[in-house]
């Protein structure tokens, strides 16, 4: 079983992990390596905006988290963007964390009605993965694809 719920500080080393991961970092639109101190600062930062919510999901069968999702909030809309953990890669996870994530969202968050992705044209499993929980391509600008879709 899948739970959604928002990051807390336990999170944090993890999250720092898998954001410097290279596979990770090649797919982010930021390719550099995050010192933990710029790391440590962002994650504080992060937990005191009311503007961005960080969702964690977990597999309590086998206690282990699958990935963080991050949603930036504007008005009724929110820029979405996820991170599977490496050792999580490969096992058809990201399309049920993300869609979950967005019910959670929604629940907590009724205002957003409409979700934005930007995705680099390179990161076929993140496309497949949005494509899958109802995102569609609405522009590309270079090598950089914006998804959108409404919930």
């Amino acid at each position: 079983m899948i739970v959604v719920k928002p990051v807390c500080e336990d999170d944090s080393k993890d999250i720092f992990t898998w954001r410097n991961d290279k596979v990770t970092r090649e797919m982010f639109l930021t390719t550099d390596l995050v010192a933990w101190e710029e790391h440590e600062l962002w994650f504080e930062n992060t937990l005191k905006n009311d503007t961005r919510l960080l969702l964690m999901c977990i597999d309590t069968v086998i206690n282990e988290k699958i990935c963080v999702v991050r949603f930036d909030l504007d008005m009724n809309r929110a820029l979405v963007s996820i991170n599977l953990a490496p050792s999580m890669r490969g096992k058809g996870l990201a399309k049920r964390c993300l869609n979950d994530a967005i019910i959670f969202l929604k629940t907590h968050t009724p205002s957003i009605d409409i979700l934005d992705a930007e995705i680099k044209s390179i990161n076929r499993a993140s496309i497949a993965t949005f494509r899958g929980v109802g995102f569609s391509k609405v522009g590309e600008k270079s090598s950089l694809l914006h998804f959108q879709c409404k919930i």
